[in-house]
Parts: C-alpha cells; sequence; structure tokens
C-alpha cells in the first residue's frame, strides 16, 4: 500500500472538490448576486432621473406661479394706490361740503371699515357664526 488512496492528495491535505460539484453551484451565486445588484442599481438610477425630470418640472411650474402672483400684488398695490387717491378726494369733497375736513375724513373711512366687512362676509358665503346643516349629519 502506497498511502495514497482517492481521497488523500499529495500534500497531504484534504482533495479539491469534484468538477462540477458544489464549486459550479458557488460561482453562479455571485454571478446572481452581481445581477440583482446590477438590477437596483439601474432601477435607482432610473428613479433619481425620474426624482430630477419632475423637480425641473415642479421649478418651472413654481416659477410660472411665481410670476403670476408677483403680477397679482402688483396689479393689486396699484389699485389700492387708486382707492386710497380716491377716497382722499371724497373726504376732502365731503369735508369742504360740511365745513370739517375731520368729518370727511371720518365719514370716508366708515364707509370703507363698512365696505371690507362686507368683502369679508361675501367672501365667507355668509358662514358666520351659524353653521348650515348639510343633509345626512345629525
Amino acid at each position: 500500500m502506497s498511502g495514497q488512496g482517492p481521497a488523500d492528495s499529495p500534500g497531504g491535505g484534504p482533495a479539491p472538490p469534484p468538477p462540477g460539484g458544489d464549486q459550479a453551484e458557488a460561482a453562479g451565486a455571485p454571478g446572481l448576486f452581481e445581477t440583482v445588484l446590477s438590477f437596483f442599481d439601474s432601477l435607482g438610477a432610473y428613479v433619481s432621473e425620474a426624482i430630477r425630470l419632475e423637480g425641473l418640472r415642479i421649478d418651472a411650474v413654481a416659477r410660472g406661479l411665481l410670476a403670476h402672483a408677483l403680477l397679482l400684488i402688483m396689479a393689486a398695490a396699484v389699485g389700492l394706490i387708486g382707492i386710497l387717491f380716491i377716497c382722499l378726494g371724497a373726504a376732502m369733497w365731503i369735508g369742504r361740503h360740511f365745513g370739517s375736513p375731520g368729518l370727511g375724513l371720518g365719514i370716508v373711512g366708515l364707509a370703507c371699515v363698512i365696505a371690507a366687512g362686507a368683502a369679508i362676509l361675501i367672501s365667507r358665503g355668509g358662514r358666520g357664526a351659524r353653521r348650515k346643516e348639510r343633509p345626512g349629519e345629525p
């Protein structure tokens, strides 16, 4: 007996596994891992690109809304200055008519407060202290 069997290696250690056994399965696992990793990497790139493009679209929409809001603010400021001059003119005319500038300012100021209160009530749709009941509510 030579002491060397099929399971003994020439170096004295365990013999290498036979070809086509566990080594082939171990070689397939990293390939699967790499495929799954590549898939999730591609998915992440797709999602980040979609978010970037959506962000650009939102930025364009936000810029448009901001431009419209600024235009509305400027128009409201010019309109308020116009209303201010109309009220001052009416106050001066009423004050001259009654002989008291303070009375003219008071009358026009009271008219502006009443108009503002009416505008607030109209904008709320008449929803004051009383709550309208809807059908089907207890």
